[in-house]
């Protein structure tokens, strides 16, 4: 029981603040957020969102924390079972990044990761502490190049349709499916922002040098 073969999961998350924040009444819109849904070994589950400017968040879960989890919102049936539920949740279209407000100070101090596969069934709702500096670099970096080496080598074969090139089959959705021309462009930016801080970083490390 592990995650062998969990798949690298990206998607763009409905940023909002909290309803208990009094704070997101009155502050500005939220920016856009990139969400990274991966297996760093097999034994644990890590979420990381950022939109690349003053919030970014992670959560490190073990598969001990998510049976408790899955017993705690009432899903039933195997460890593969709930881990496909997870899997559809989080390529719904109602996946949301909830902030809550900083004590005592500005901007958010946290934030949870609320999602479900359709409305009416089990919702899952994952805390994601806050992280700064350096460590929030390493997010925006993982997020970033774990991107770029999806959209370089992209799967041969989709659990949607097994057989196919990807290629083809995002050709096809594109011509025959909204939603997929939806998932198409989301993609599309990432991969722009994921250059863009590819450069930076690149830049970055010159500049340390020409110091040096």
């Amino acid at each position: 029981m592990g995650f062998e073969e969990f798949e690298p999961i990206y998607c763009e998350p409905k940023a909002e603040w909290g309803k208990s924040s009094d704070f997101g009444r009155s502050a500005a819109p939220l920016r856009r957020f990139m969400m990274h849904v991966f297996a760093p070994d097999y034994y644990h589950l890590k979420i990381q969102a950022t939109d690349y400017s003053s919030n970014t968040f992670e959560a490190n879960k073990s598969i001990t924390q998510l049976e408790d989890l899955q017993d705690s919102i009432g899903i039933g049936g195997s460890w593969s079972e709930f881990v496909d539920y997870f899997i559809s949740s989080l390529e719904s279209e109602d996946v949301k990044l909830v902030l809550e407000k900083h004590s005592g100070g500005d901007g958010a101090a946290s934030a949870r990761l609320v999602s479900q596969k359709t409305k009416g069934m089990p919702l899952i709702s994952i805390s994601l502490r806050r992280v700064l500096d350096c460590d929030a670099k390493d997010v925006m970096a993982d997020i970033s190049f774990g991107l770029f080496k999806t959209l370089k080598c992209p799967p041969k074969m989709t659990r949607q349709g097994q057989g196919e090139g990807y290629s083809s089959q995002l050709m096809k959705g594109v011509a025959t499916d909204e939603k997929t021309s939806n998932q198409l462009e989301i993609l599309q930016h990432q991969r722009k922002l994921s250059i863009a801080l590819c450069q930076h970083i690149a830049g970055d490390a010159e500049d340390d040098n020409e110091e040096s």
